[in-house]
């Protein structure tokens, strides 16, 4: 019995001892992280709060005008100095950190520019910049003339015809339909073509098929249809 309960105690103050140790361990570790954080803050905390008599400033204009030009963002890449040009143009930055910086200046409706600069502590340097507009190029637009209302009866019967090789045609539009072009050589026939593959949806099925029309001509009093298609 006596055995047993000094074993116990033993056991316990062991585990008493491996905590005590545990908890010096991290309050000798805290410590040391936080002499390290108190360091590197000493070593920093000068830089940072360092300041320089020295500026950039300027007029930002526009080459084709000639007109001052506000709002534009002036700022050194890959740093936090920057500043926007005010109503007349002008800009103004200062203490800024020394050596060789890229100096861009950026605005809506005109081409970026930069400007290589080498900066001292007590350099004063001065531009004029000229922006140059940025021109856009619009995607072309393509004009469909209204198609007459002969044509639409035309697409109707083209489209009965057409859809013949698909299954569940109702399920199936022409996207570029208007692209199609109609003819009646004689009065009973209807001639299809098209410049470009007709582009066939099947909204039910998820698919789409791209059809090169090759011939088309249909005769709706005897009920012939010659068509030669490749699909694609």
């Amino acid at each position: 019995m006596n055995n047993k309960i000094n074993e116990g105690f033993f056991r316990n103050e062991n585990l008493y001892v491996l905590g005590d140790n545990f908890l010096q361990f991290f309050v000798r570790m805290k410590r040391l992280f936080l002499l390290i954080l108190i360091l590197i803050t000493a070593t920093l905390f000068p830089v940072f709060a360092q300041t320089f008599e020295n500026k950039i400033y300027g007029i930002v204009k526009d080459i084709a005008t000639g007109k001052p030009i506000a709002d534009v963002n002036i700022f050194i890449s890959h740093s936090t100095w920057g500043t926007t040009s005010d109503q007349n143009g002008n800009f103004n930055l200062s203490s800024i950190g020394p050596g060789k910086h890229e100096l861009i200046f950026s605005m809506i409706g005109y081409a970026t520019q930069s400007k290589s600069v080498t900066v001292t502590k007590n350099s004063e340097l001065t531009f004029e910049i000229k922006l140059f507009p940025k021109v856009y190029e619009l995607e072309p637009v393509t004009i469909i003339e209204e198609k007459p209302e002969e044509w639409y009866d035309d697409l109707e019967k083209f489209i009965e015809k057409f859809f013949g090789f698909i299954r569940n045609p109702s399920n199936c539009i022409i996207v570029n339909q208007n692209y199609l072009e109609f003819s009646h050589p004689e009065e009973n026939i209807l001639v299809a073509r098209c410049e470009y593959p007709l582009e066939v949806l099947n909204y039910n099925l998820g698919y789409k098929i791209r059809c090169e029309i090759q011939e088309f001509k249909y005769d709706k009093w005897s009920g012939e249809l010659k068509k030669k298609y490749r699909l694609y």
